[in-house]
Order: structure tokens, then C-alpha cells, then sequence
């Protein structure tokens, strides 16, 4: 009884981690898809549209480091963005995934946010070579449990495509904005 199981355990086990490899593998894949033409919000729309569809969470957010947040469906992100830091203090705060001992490395006051908007584990800074965009919050809700270690290293890397897809619909909007004024100085020049 006790071989059989640890074997079921060791194929439960298996299928699940395959599972889980093969729902982040599309997630990276979906964020291939995207071009920086879409803009800054809508990239990040979609992705948090994905990430909650293919996980099958509660919900999802992103609190960009101005303190402006982008959700998709449940997660009381208000509660956050009492105490959440924006600007250079949100710079301060810790890369990667914030696991627990991320989390006690935290003040207290973000602590008790994160645990009264029942996001749990699930929080990944969005950081480029350029910048950092904000913090993907990620709600499993009550039967999703906690992520695991090797899902919050998939999580940074998703959350790192993401980013530099971030990067490349900034510098885009930021060129078709300077060709525009360009255009613009012309006519008023031709004009004049």
C-alpha cells in the first residue's frame, strides 16, 4: 500500500508539474504573439487576460510604479494602492518574485494590503534593462494554494518578456509621437 502510494503520488506529481510547464510555455508563446504596436496598456491587458485564462485564477493586476493599476476580474487592488509605493520608492522595493522571505523583507503595512487583498504569493516586479514597469499581483483565490518555487521563477520570466515587449511599445509610441511633431514643424514651416 505505502509503493503504491508513493507511486501515485510520483505520477500525480509528474502530470501536474507537466501541466503546469505546458500552461507557461503558451503563456510565454502568447506573449510572442504580441506586437508593440498595441501600446503599453493594451499589451499588458491581454497578458493579464491569459495569465488569468490559462491558470485558471481569481485574478490578476498590475500596479504600474505611477500607482495606476490595470485588473482583471477579482482582486481588490484599492487595498493596495493605499500603501503601495509609487516612483522611485517602488524602484526600492525587492526584483524577481516575492516569495515568503521577500515578504517579511517588506514593511508591514504592504504586507497586511497584500493579505487583506488575498493575493497570496503571487507577486512578480516587472523589471527591463530600461526600467521597472510596476508589480504583476496574482490572486489564486482559495483552491489555487500557493505557487511553488519553480512557478515563480516561470513567473519572472514571463513577467521579464513582458517588460521588454513594455520597452518596444514605449520607444514605438515614443518615435511615432517625435515623427508626428516632425510632421507637423514641417507644415507649419511650408506654411509660414
Amino acid at each position: 500500500l505505502t509503493a503504491g502510494e508513493h507511486g501515485l503520488r510520483t505520477v500525480t506529481t509528474r502530470l501536474i508539474l507537466r501541466r503546469r510547464d505546458d500552461e507557461m510555455q503558451e503563456l510565454q508563446r502568447f506573449v510572442h504573439t504580441l506586437s508593440p504596436d498595441l501600446g503599453v496598456l493594451e499589451c499588458c491587458r491581454r497578458v493579464l487576460g491569459e495569465v488569468v485564462r490559462i491558470r485558471r485564477l481569481a485574478g490578476a493586476a498590475i500596479v504600474f510604479t505611477d500607482g495606476d493599476p490595470l485588473v482583471v476580474d477579482e482582486l481588490d487592488v484599492a487595498t493596495i494602492l493605499h500603501v503601495w509605493p509609487r516612483g522611485v520608492a517602488a524602484g526600492a522595493l525587492p526584483s524577481g518574485a516575492y516569495g515568503s522571505s521577500e515578504l517579511r523583507d517588506l514593511p508591514l503595512a504592504l504586507r497586511d494590503a497584500i493579505i487583506d487583498a488575498d493575493v497570496g504569493l503571487g507577486i512578480v516586479a516587472i523589471d527591463s534593462p530600461r526600467r521597472r514597469w510596476g508589480h504583476l499581483f496574482l490572486r489564486t483565490g482559495f483552491f489555487g494554494g500557493m505557487f511553488r518555487e519553480d512557478d515563480a521563477g516561470a513567473f519572472v520570466v514571463l513577467a521579464d518578456q513582458l517588460a521588454l515587449l513594455l520597452d518596444g511599445a514605449d520607444l514605438l509610441a515614443r518615435t511615432v509621437a517625435v515623427e508626428r511633431s516632425l510632421a507637423h514643424s514641417e507644415k507649419l514651416a511650408a506654411i509660414g
